[in-house]
Protein backbone atom coordinates (compact mmCIF):
# COMPACT_ATOMS: atom_id res chain seq x y z
CA UNK A 1 0.00 0.00 0.00
CA UNK A 2 1.01 3.53 -0.51
CA UNK A 3 0.53 6.36 1.86
CA UNK A 4 -2.41 8.49 1.19
CA UNK A 5 -2.17 11.23 3.65
CA UNK A 6 -4.51 14.11 4.40
CA UNK A 7 -2.42 17.33 5.04
CA UNK A 8 -3.75 21.03 4.51
CA UNK A 9 -1.09 22.76 3.38
CA UNK A 10 3.01 22.56 2.51
CA UNK A 11 3.94 23.22 5.65
CA UNK A 12 2.20 20.16 7.31
CA UNK A 13 2.99 18.00 4.66
CA UNK A 14 7.10 18.63 5.34
CA UNK A 15 6.10 18.01 9.05
CA UNK A 16 4.40 14.87 8.04
CA UNK A 17 7.45 13.62 5.81
CA UNK A 18 9.85 14.27 7.92
CA UNK A 19 8.39 13.16 11.11
CA UNK A 20 5.30 10.37 10.55
CA UNK A 21 6.10 8.53 7.18
CA UNK A 22 9.72 7.13 8.02
CA UNK A 23 8.33 4.03 8.24
CA UNK A 24 7.13 4.19 4.57
CA UNK A 25 10.68 5.24 3.43
CA UNK A 26 12.47 3.50 0.62
CA UNK A 27 11.02 -0.60 0.87
CA UNK A 28 8.71 0.58 3.64
CA UNK A 29 7.50 -1.32 6.33
CA UNK A 30 5.89 -4.63 6.78
CA UNK A 31 6.31 -8.30 5.37
CA UNK A 32 5.15 -10.57 2.02
CA UNK A 33 1.28 -10.08 3.01
CA UNK A 34 0.98 -6.33 3.84
CA UNK A 35 4.07 -3.77 2.63
CA UNK A 36 3.44 0.10 3.07
CA UNK A 37 5.92 2.24 1.29
CA UNK A 38 6.19 5.07 -0.46
CA UNK A 39 3.33 7.98 -0.29
CA UNK A 40 1.12 9.45 -3.29
CA UNK A 41 0.91 13.04 -4.33
CA UNK A 42 -2.11 13.70 -6.16
CA UNK A 43 -2.06 16.30 -9.90
CA UNK A 44 -4.63 18.85 -10.56
CA UNK A 45 -7.90 18.02 -9.81
CA UNK A 46 -10.96 19.79 -7.68
CA UNK A 47 -8.56 21.75 -5.08
CA UNK A 48 -12.60 23.33 -4.14
CA UNK A 49 -13.81 20.10 -3.64
CA UNK A 50 -10.77 18.67 -2.01
CA UNK A 51 -10.67 21.67 0.82
CA UNK A 52 -14.32 21.29 1.20
CA UNK A 53 -13.51 17.58 1.93
CA UNK A 54 -10.70 18.50 4.43
CA UNK A 55 -13.16 20.71 6.38
CA UNK A 56 -15.16 17.47 7.08
CA UNK A 57 -13.03 14.77 8.22
CA UNK A 58 -12.65 12.58 9.69
CA UNK A 59 -16.03 12.20 7.52
CA UNK A 60 -14.71 11.48 3.88
CA UNK A 61 -17.94 10.61 1.90
CA UNK A 62 -18.87 7.83 0.27
CA UNK A 63 -15.85 7.13 -2.14
CA UNK A 64 -13.77 6.77 1.52
CA UNK A 65 -10.73 9.19 0.54
CA UNK A 66 -10.24 12.94 0.28
CA UNK A 67 -9.53 13.88 -3.17
CA UNK A 68 -6.09 14.35 -3.79
CA UNK A 69 -6.02 17.00 -5.76
CA UNK A 70 -2.85 19.72 -5.89
CA UNK A 71 -1.99 22.61 -8.22
CA UNK A 72 0.92 22.22 -10.30
CA UNK A 73 3.11 24.51 -8.18
CA UNK A 74 1.33 22.31 -5.07
CA UNK A 75 2.75 19.07 -6.64
CA UNK A 76 6.18 20.26 -7.85
CA UNK A 77 6.72 21.13 -3.76
CA UNK A 78 5.28 17.90 -2.43
CA UNK A 79 7.54 16.04 -5.08
CA UNK A 80 10.73 17.52 -4.16
CA UNK A 81 9.84 17.39 -0.10
CA UNK A 82 9.16 13.39 -1.06
CA UNK A 83 13.02 13.54 -2.36
CA UNK A 84 14.17 14.90 0.46
CA UNK A 85 12.36 12.44 2.59
CA UNK A 86 13.33 9.29 1.04
CA UNK A 87 9.83 8.18 -0.05
CA UNK A 88 8.79 6.88 -2.98
CA UNK A 89 6.49 9.17 -4.92
CA UNK A 90 3.14 7.55 -7.02
CA UNK A 91 1.09 9.64 -9.37
CA UNK A 92 -1.68 8.95 -11.72
CA UNK A 93 -0.60 11.12 -14.67
CA UNK A 94 -3.22 10.35 -17.25
CA UNK A 95 -2.84 12.93 -20.18
CA UNK A 96 -0.65 15.05 -17.83
CA UNK A 97 3.16 13.47 -18.28
CA UNK A 98 4.30 16.35 -20.17
CA UNK A 99 3.44 18.60 -16.99
CA UNK A 100 5.20 15.80 -14.85
CA UNK A 101 8.57 15.16 -16.51
CA UNK A 102 9.87 18.53 -16.44
CA UNK A 103 9.64 18.42 -12.33
CA UNK A 104 10.75 15.18 -12.13
CA UNK A 105 14.22 16.05 -13.97
CA UNK A 106 14.13 19.28 -11.80
CA UNK A 107 14.08 16.82 -8.38
CA UNK A 108 16.89 14.37 -10.55
CA UNK A 109 18.76 17.12 -10.72
CA UNK A 110 19.23 17.55 -6.60
CA UNK A 111 18.14 14.12 -5.46
CA UNK A 112 18.94 11.43 -8.17
CA UNK A 113 15.75 9.61 -8.70
CA UNK A 114 17.82 6.31 -10.11
CA UNK A 115 17.13 3.46 -7.95
CA UNK A 116 14.26 4.61 -5.94
CA UNK A 117 11.24 3.34 -7.96
CA UNK A 118 9.23 6.42 -8.05
CA UNK A 119 6.35 5.56 -10.63
CA UNK A 120 3.99 7.27 -12.64
CA UNK A 121 0.83 5.73 -12.96
CA UNK A 122 -2.37 5.40 -15.65
CA UNK A 123 -0.22 6.65 -18.40
CA UNK A 124 -1.90 7.00 -21.69
CA UNK A 125 -0.79 9.21 -24.38
CA UNK A 126 3.14 8.87 -24.16
CA UNK A 127 5.52 10.55 -26.77
CA UNK A 128 8.92 8.94 -27.90
CA UNK A 129 10.27 12.16 -25.30
CA UNK A 130 8.76 10.72 -22.60
CA UNK A 131 9.67 7.95 -22.88
CA UNK A 132 13.54 8.13 -23.05
CA UNK A 133 13.20 10.86 -20.39
CA UNK A 134 11.48 7.96 -17.86
CA UNK A 135 14.20 5.36 -19.06
CA UNK A 136 16.79 8.38 -17.64
CA UNK A 137 15.27 9.19 -14.65
CA UNK A 138 14.76 5.63 -13.85
CA UNK A 139 10.73 6.22 -12.95
CA UNK A 140 8.87 2.70 -13.03
CA UNK A 141 5.45 3.03 -15.04
CA UNK A 142 1.38 1.50 -14.57
CA UNK A 143 -0.62 1.32 -17.12
CA UNK A 144 -4.49 0.23 -17.49
CA UNK A 145 -4.33 -1.26 -21.24
CA UNK A 146 -8.13 -1.49 -21.41
CA UNK A 147 -9.44 2.25 -20.38
CA UNK A 148 -6.05 3.74 -22.09
CA UNK A 149 -6.16 1.83 -25.40
CA UNK A 150 -10.02 2.08 -25.88
CA UNK A 151 -11.06 5.31 -24.31
CA UNK A 152 -7.85 7.64 -25.57
CA UNK A 153 -7.61 5.36 -28.52
CA UNK A 154 -11.20 6.13 -29.60
CA UNK A 155 -10.95 10.04 -28.35
CA UNK A 156 -7.82 9.88 -31.18
CA UNK A 157 -9.32 8.67 -33.86
CA UNK A 158 -9.49 11.55 -35.94
CA UNK A 159 -5.31 11.90 -35.26
CA UNK A 160 -4.01 8.97 -36.91
CA UNK A 161 -0.64 10.23 -36.50
CA UNK A 162 -1.32 10.04 -32.38
CA UNK A 163 -2.53 6.44 -31.90
CA UNK A 164 0.47 4.44 -32.07
CA UNK A 165 1.40 7.17 -28.92
CA UNK A 166 -1.06 5.48 -26.52
CA UNK A 167 0.14 3.62 -23.94
CA UNK A 168 2.71 2.63 -26.57
CA UNK A 169 4.00 -0.51 -24.20
CA UNK A 170 6.17 -1.93 -27.00
CA UNK A 171 7.87 1.09 -27.20
CA UNK A 172 8.96 1.41 -23.41
CA UNK A 173 9.34 -2.29 -23.35
CA UNK A 174 11.97 -1.80 -26.18
CA UNK A 175 13.09 1.36 -24.28
CA UNK A 176 13.84 -0.48 -21.28
CA UNK A 177 11.33 0.96 -19.28
CA UNK A 178 9.67 -1.01 -16.23
CA UNK A 179 5.93 -1.39 -17.00
CA UNK A 180 3.29 -2.96 -14.92
CA UNK A 181 -0.42 -3.51 -16.06
CA UNK A 182 -3.24 -4.03 -14.01
CA UNK A 183 -7.20 -4.30 -14.81
CA UNK A 184 -8.57 -1.64 -12.26
CA UNK A 185 -11.94 -3.85 -11.95
CA UNK A 186 -12.79 -3.42 -15.83
CA UNK A 187 -13.29 -5.91 -16.00
CA UNK A 188 -11.30 -7.70 -13.43
CA UNK A 189 -9.90 -10.48 -15.46
CA UNK A 190 -6.55 -10.22 -15.95
CA UNK A 191 -6.65 -11.86 -19.17
CA UNK A 192 -8.80 -10.35 -20.53
CA UNK A 193 -6.35 -7.40 -19.98
CA UNK A 194 -3.61 -9.45 -21.63
CA UNK A 195 -5.77 -9.73 -24.73
CA UNK A 196 -6.47 -6.00 -24.94
CA UNK A 197 -2.62 -5.47 -24.68
CA UNK A 198 -1.84 -8.20 -27.48
CA UNK A 199 -4.67 -7.11 -29.78
CA UNK A 200 -5.39 -3.79 -29.37
CA UNK A 201 -8.42 -4.00 -31.12
CA UNK A 202 -11.41 -1.19 -30.63
CA UNK A 203 -14.15 -2.90 -28.49
CA UNK A 204 -16.92 -1.76 -31.32
CA UNK A 205 -15.41 -1.10 -34.86
CA UNK A 206 -12.47 -3.59 -34.01
CA UNK A 207 -10.09 -1.32 -35.35
CA UNK A 208 -6.59 -1.63 -34.20
CA UNK A 209 -4.99 1.05 -32.20
CA UNK A 210 -1.32 1.64 -33.28
CA UNK A 211 -0.95 -2.60 -34.34
CA UNK A 212 3.11 -1.59 -34.02
CA UNK A 213 2.36 -1.19 -30.03
CA UNK A 214 0.88 -4.89 -29.28
CA UNK A 215 2.60 -7.23 -26.85
CA UNK A 216 3.54 -10.85 -27.08
CA UNK A 217 0.89 -13.45 -24.95
CA UNK A 218 4.55 -13.87 -23.01
CA UNK A 219 5.59 -9.88 -23.35
CA UNK A 220 1.89 -9.14 -21.48
CA UNK A 221 2.26 -11.80 -18.62
CA UNK A 222 5.69 -10.25 -17.70
CA UNK A 223 3.66 -6.81 -16.99
CA UNK A 224 1.04 -8.55 -14.94
CA UNK A 225 3.54 -10.44 -13.09
CA UNK A 226 6.71 -9.81 -12.41
CA UNK A 227 6.95 -6.27 -13.45
CA UNK A 228 4.24 -5.55 -10.76
CA UNK A 229 6.65 -7.26 -8.42
CA UNK A 230 9.26 -5.29 -9.28
CA UNK A 231 7.47 -1.62 -8.79
CA UNK A 232 7.78 -2.98 -4.92
CA UNK A 233 11.58 -4.04 -4.53
CA UNK A 234 9.73 -7.60 -4.81
CA UNK A 235 10.97 -9.34 -7.72
CA UNK A 236 13.37 -11.20 -6.18
CA UNK A 237 11.01 -12.64 -3.96
CA UNK A 238 7.68 -13.13 -6.34
CA UNK A 239 6.35 -12.55 -9.70
CA UNK A 240 8.07 -15.88 -11.17
CA UNK A 241 8.05 -19.44 -10.89
CA UNK A 242 11.57 -19.93 -9.32
CA UNK A 243 13.37 -21.61 -6.58
CA UNK A 244 13.64 -19.32 -3.62
CA UNK A 245 10.75 -17.68 -3.98
CA UNK A 246 7.38 -17.85 -2.76
CA UNK A 247 4.82 -20.45 -3.76
CA UNK A 248 2.80 -18.55 -5.01
CA UNK A 249 1.56 -19.87 -8.18
CA UNK A 250 -1.92 -20.15 -10.78
CA UNK A 251 -2.38 -23.53 -13.17
CA UNK A 252 -4.11 -21.57 -16.24
CA UNK A 253 -7.32 -22.85 -18.15
CA UNK A 254 -4.75 -22.90 -21.67
CA UNK A 255 -1.40 -21.68 -21.87
CA UNK A 256 -2.09 -17.99 -23.43
CA UNK A 257 1.29 -18.26 -25.50
CA UNK A 258 0.03 -21.11 -27.57
CA UNK A 259 -3.52 -20.56 -28.19
CA UNK A 260 -5.55 -18.10 -31.13
CA UNK A 261 -5.15 -14.70 -29.52
CA UNK A 262 -8.88 -14.27 -29.48
CA UNK A 263 -9.05 -17.01 -26.85
CA UNK A 264 -6.67 -15.43 -24.28
CA UNK A 265 -9.79 -13.34 -22.89
CA UNK A 266 -11.44 -16.49 -22.15
CA UNK A 267 -8.42 -17.81 -20.31
CA UNK A 268 -9.20 -18.70 -15.99
CA UNK A 269 -7.01 -19.77 -13.14
CA UNK A 270 -8.58 -23.39 -12.40
CA UNK A 271 -5.53 -23.99 -9.55
CA UNK A 272 -4.79 -21.03 -7.13
CA UNK A 273 -1.61 -21.70 -4.65
CA UNK A 274 -0.48 -19.47 -2.47
CA UNK A 275 2.18 -19.37 0.59
CA UNK A 276 1.95 -23.56 -0.98
CA UNK A 277 -1.44 -23.98 0.18
CA UNK A 278 -4.25 -24.01 -2.27
CA UNK A 279 -6.86 -21.51 -1.80
CA UNK A 280 -9.09 -22.08 -5.07
CA UNK A 281 -9.44 -25.52 -7.01
CA UNK A 282 -11.68 -25.60 -9.62
CA UNK A 283 -10.15 -29.03 -11.10
CA UNK A 284 -11.44 -31.31 -8.06
CA UNK A 285 -14.72 -30.05 -7.77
Amino acid sequence: LTVSPTWHDIAESGRMMRDWLTYARGRGLGDSWLRISGVFVGLLGDTALRDRALEALPDTGWSGFVEPANTLDEFSELAHLAAENDLRLHTIVSGRIDKIIPILEEIDAAHSLVGRRWMVEHIDLVMPGHIAALKRLGVLVTTIPVSSIWQRGADLHNHPELVSHVAPLHSMLEAGVTIASGTDNIPHNPFYTLWVMMARAERMSGTVIGPDQRLTALQGLRTLTIEGAHLSFEENDRGSIEPGKLADLAVLSADPTQIPMDQVQDVRATLTIVDGDIVHDTILQ
